[in-house]
């Protein structure tokens, strides 16, 4: 767990502590979650995002 400022900080550039694991893993979750909600609607359900994570393919979001 990470407190929201600190990650809010981080996310911005404006640190005032040492960034921990923890907060990066957490900043490259909500990077990720930011570039699922960028995609189009249908993007998760098309046949080559499923087709590759049934493969066991790392799922890349262009």
């Amino acid at each position: 767990m990470v407190h929201p400022e600190d990650l809010v900080l981080h996310d911005a550039t404006k640190d005032v502590r040492t960034p921990t694991h923890e907060l990066t893993i957490a900043r490259d979750v909500l990077k990720t979650r930011r570039r699922i909600a960028a995609q189009p609607s249908g993007w998760a359900l098309s046949p080559d995002v499923s087709a590759a994570c049934a493969a066991g393919v790392a799922c890349t979001i262009t």
